[in-house]
């Protein structure tokens, strides 16, 4: 490179000295400009290439972010849309559910990276986390064989199937007698009561009430209640005072791990 450059200077100088002074000004000024423009090439692109891979980075990290929390995301998105009478979805509590997720967990993630990268990140990715987190729902619900217009008994025998195909040892309770337990299951050192609820709109602390009896009636040394919907801020209030595990019936299937890492029992 450096060769190409005195060849061409030479050159350049030779036909300068032949031209008039007012010629030999405009080339002087676009070999300066050539110049620079060579120079700084390669600046130019390494700045581009550093920024491709800030970028790259961040859509990394973001992409990281939501896979790790995308079965919590699916499970919520799940219980929080709502279908009305007429078949209208309801989607207002999952996108404030969303929000704060963006706001608390997303965004303080992205927080090294620079005011515009996390912008393009955002502005590119956000739009799409709804049909990302879509399909992971509907395949949570697949795998476990929920179906939308199961009946309420159905749904407890599905709760108790889940936990058999984890390796409990688990039978429904048939309503009669139960004492607010819908499925009683066992693995190990684990004894297990369940109150089931499918319903259209969030259980409140009733459930959690009969649970929590169950589990005395029972001797039981763990209460849950499963439902396809969300909780109320009371329930989860009583449910954190009691110790009462309230969960969605997809996360049946990981139960006995994390009761085993877990202080409970």
């Amino acid at each position: 490179m450096q060769i190409i450059f005195v060849v061409l200077a030479a050159a350049v100088a030779i036909w300068l000295f032949k031209q008039p002074v007012f010629w030999v000004l405009v080339a002087v000024l676009v070999a300066i400009g050539v110049i620079w423009f060579l120079v700084t090439k390669d600046e130019r692109e390494a700045a581009e290439r550093d920024r491709e891979a800030e970028l790259e980075s961040a859509r990394q990290r973001f992409h990281n972010v939501i896979e790790g929390h995308a079965d919590e995301l699916a499970r919520a998105r799940n219980q929080l849309i709502k279908r009305d009478r007429y078949g209208v979805e309801d989607k207002e509590p999952w996108r404030k559910e969303l929000e704060y997720f963006l706001n608390r967990v997303l965004m303080p993630a992205l927080e090294e990276y620079p005011d515009h990268v996390v912008a393009h990140v955002t502005e590119t990715l956000v739009p799409h986390i709804d049909d990302m987190l879509a399909s992971r729902a509907d395949r949570l619900q697949s795998a476990v064989g929920y179906r939308p217009d199961i009946t309420p008994m159905e749904y407890e025998t599905l709760c108790a199937d889940i936990l058999r195909r984890a390796g409990w040892s688990a039978r429904t309770t048939k309503g009669s007698g139960d004492q607010g337990v819908d499925v009683i299951a066992t693995k190990g050192a684990w004894r297990l009561v369940v109150q089931c609820k499918h319903l259209a709109r969030p259980v409140g602390n009733g459930a959690v009430q009969e649970a929590v009896a169950a589990k005395l009636h029972e001797e039981a040394n763990v209460a849950a209640v499963v439902s396809n919907a969300g909780f109320t801020p009371s329930a989860r209030q009583l449910a954190k005072t009691t110790g009462t595990l309230l969960m969605h019936h997809t996360e049946l299937e990981t139960l006995h791990q994390k009761l085993s890492q877990s202080k409970m029992g």
